[in-house]
């Protein structure tokens, strides 16, 4: 199957499909997973190679296809730059064959040290909430939705709601199945919930 697309230049251009290999991926896909894998691939495109969140949450709306739907595919057949988002190699060697791919280094220029200091703060500041958060599977997922929030806060609040949450008794340890995913907690903000709190101390106790 050939599709024009016309970028930000107006040139158009076709990508190849690769037929067999969509078949053989997708075989055991219902129909909303295979349309989902096939948006995936006309985006990543569109946008020379790479696609982020933000991408990804207009393709949620826009299909009307669940985020879980998306993030399962991307989980399965992408790979993740941290810088740029995700990729599919045979995308990316085909824009780079043509001339349309999307250099890394074309986005954002030379890190400085104040970004790198940053990230190394979200880094340590995820493996302190990875440690005392009682359902904790899927650690990249959750890292990655992690080092994507905006909310400087997020360490401070999210100790003090699993504090909470086990201290009410909300949250059971033992029963790890009626608590969210670490990804789903981060992903839908859960750290926002409203929680009363007496001290600032959050970590006091976690373990």
């Amino acid at each position: 199957m050939t599709s024009f697309i016309k970028n930000k230049e107006t040139k158009i251009f076709h990508y190849k499909h690769y037929i067999n290999e969509f078949i053989a991926d997708t075989r055991k896909l219902d129909t909303e997973h295979k349309y989902a894998y096939l948006t995936l691939i006309w985006e990543s495109y569109r946008k020379k190679g790479y696609i982020d969140e933000e991408i990804v949450s207009e393709l949620v709306y826009l299909n009307d296809i669940s985020f879980d739907i998306y993030q399962s595919i991307l989980n399965k057949h992408f790979q993740y730059d941290e810088k740029l988002g995700y990729y599919h190699n045979k995308i990316i060697e085909e824009l780079d064959s043509m001339g349309y791919h999307k250099a890394i280094s074309s986005k954002g220029g030379k890190v400085t040290a104040e970004k790198k200091a940053a990230v190394a703060k979200l880094e340590n500041d995820f493996e302190l909430f990875w440690n005392v958060y009682p359902n904790n599977k899927n650690k990249s997922l959750a890292m990655r939705k992690w080092m994507s929030s905006t909310d400087p806060d997020i360490l401070v609040k999210s100790l003090k709601v699993i504090k909470h949450n086990l201290q009410s008794g909300e949250w059971n340890k033992d029963e790890t199945k009626f608590i969210p995913h670490a990804a789903t907690f981060i992903n839908q903000e859960r750290y926002n919930d409203e929680v009363k709190s007496k001290s600032n101390n959050y970590a006091k106790g976690l373990k």
